[in-house]
C-alpha cells in the first residue's frame, strides 16, 4: 500500500529539512504545508520540492487546523492509501511510521494514534504538556464516551476512507483539530487503535501554550451540551 506523510510546519527552519528527509525514507510521498512561517522554513523547503515531496505555502499563519485541512485535500488529490501525520519539530521518530501504518494496512484498524504516554519516560515530559493532555483527554471522553490515552498526539495513521469521510466535515482551524478528528471518527464508527511511540522535546521551538489552550477550549465550548449531558448522566 502507498504511504503518504503529512507534515504541517510553522517556523521550523532548524528542523524541517531533517524531518522531511528522514520521513521520506519511510513513505512514498511527503506533503508539507508551511502555515505562514515567518522564518526561512519555506526557503529551505523549496530546495526539497520534487516528484515525491509536495510543498504548499501561504501567508499569513492560519493555524494547525487550517494547515491540516489543506494537507488532507492534497492527499485526496493523489493516490495514497494510508496517511501518516507527524509534527515538523522533530519530536516524532519517523522510523516508527511502520508500527502505526501496519494496523491500517492490515485492515485491523482505521485510525492509529501514536501515544507518547504508553512508554517509559513519561516523567520526563514537560508538566504543562501532561496537564494539557489530561484535560483534553477528559473533554474528549465526555464528548465521545470513549477514552483515548493521547488525544492531542499529532502522530497518527489514517486509512484513505477515513480521510474521505472525515476530511470534508472538518471546520476547525486551530489546535482543536486533533480531538475534532477523533470525534468524527467515533461518530462514524471507525475503529481506533493506539500504539506506543517515543517522543523527544529536545528539538524544535517551544509551542504556544496560549494557542493550544484556546484550541482545546474552543472544542470544549463547541460541544458543551454533550459534556453537560454526560456529566449529569454520570452523576445520577
Amino acid at each position: 500500500m502507498r504511504r503518504v506523510a503529512l507534515i504541517c510546519a510553522y517556523n521550523e527552519e532548524k528542523n524541517i529539512v531533517r524531518v522531511v528527509k528522514e520521513t521520506k525514507k519511510e513513505v512514498e510521498r511527503v506533503i508539507v504545508v508551511d502555515d505562514g512561517s515567518r522564518d526561512k522554513t519555506y526557503d529551505k523547503l523549496k530546495k526539497l520540492k520534487g516528484k515525491d515531496i509536495t510543498v504548499i505555502s501561504y501567508q499569513p499563519n492560519r493555524g494547525k487546523g487550517y494547515a491540516t485541512k489543506v494537507g488532507l485535500e492534497e492527499f485526496l488529490n493523489g493516490s495514497g492509501d494510508v496517511l501518516i501525520t507527524l509534527d515538523a519539530d522533530g519530536q516524532h521518530d519517523p522510523t516508527q511510521i511502520e508500527s502505526l501504518s501496519e494496523l491500517v494496512e492490515s485492515g485491523a484498524s482505521d485510525v492509529v494514534i501514536g501515544s507518547r504516554y504508553s512508554r517509559r519516560g513519561v516523567d520526563k515530559f514537560p508538566p504543562i504538556r501532561v496537564f494539557f493532555n489530561v484535560i483534553v483527554n477528559i473533554v474528549v471522553l465526555l464528548v465521545t464516551g470513549q477514552f483515548f490515552a493521547d488525544v492531542s498526539s499529532g502522530y497518527r495513521a489514517y486509512s484513505r476512507d477515513v480521510i474521505k469521510s472525515v476530511g470534508k466535515k472538518l471546520n476547525v482551524v486551530d489546535f482543536g483539530i486533533e480531538p475534532e478528528i477523533l470525534r468524527l471518527c467515533v461518530d462514524n464508527n471507525y475503529r481506533i487503535a493506539t500504539v506506543p511511540v517515543s517522543c523527544s522535546y529536545e528539538t524544535g521551538r517551544k509551542p504556544n501554550f496560549v494557542r493550544l489552550a484556546s484550541g482545546y477550549m474552543n472544542f470544549a465550548f463547541k460541544y458543551k451540551g454533550e459534556i453537560i449531558r454526560r456529566l449529569f448522566k454520570v452523576g445520577r
